[in-house]
């Protein structure tokens, strides 16, 4: 993997200095979703802005800090952004469960969870269907939920 120092990034006419970047290939992930995926976002820019994100158009807005006004069923999420951006967040079933939730708008998944955490907690009805995928991180495998 290659990597780059203190470079530009430009977005339509964002321009955000001071950046690094890993280099990696995405073509995988660009036949897995059938669109060219060129690079992944993540803290170092994330951080800088406050990020507007319209579902129903698919638009995505970067606004300087400051004060933002939400249209009408609008809402704002406030995650912790130390080195990965993440929201306390909760999940009610069987039982309460609160875990800090990764913020991730990518990937067409809203949340998974390992079979230990699941075991674990055991938050979900019984009968809840679940659907067994694989997930990779620092290159171990394991099953998630």
């Amino acid at each position: 993997m290659g990597f780059l120092k203190d470079r530009q990034l430009k977005i339509n006419n964002l321009v955000v200095d001071s950046l690094d970047f890993h280099i990696i290939d995405y073509e995988v992930l660009s036949a897995l979703y059938g669109e060219k995926i060129d690079g992944i976002v993540g803290y170092s820019l994330l951080s800088r802005y406050i990020l507007k994100i319209d579902y129903e158009n698919q638009l995505l807005s970067f606004w300087s800090n400051g004060t933002i006004k939400y249209p009408k069923g609008g809402y704002t999420m406030r995650p912790r952004i130390t080195t990965i951006p993440y929201l306390l967040s909760e999940v009610k079933d069987a039982s309460k469960q609160e875990f800090n939730y990764l913020f991730d708008i990518g990937a067409g998944l809203t949340v998974l969870f390992s079979e230990d955490y699941m075991e674990e907690k055991n938050f979900l009805k019984s009968k809840r269907k679940r659907y067994l995928k694989q997930g990779e991180g620092l290159g171990v495998k394991c099953p998630l939920t």
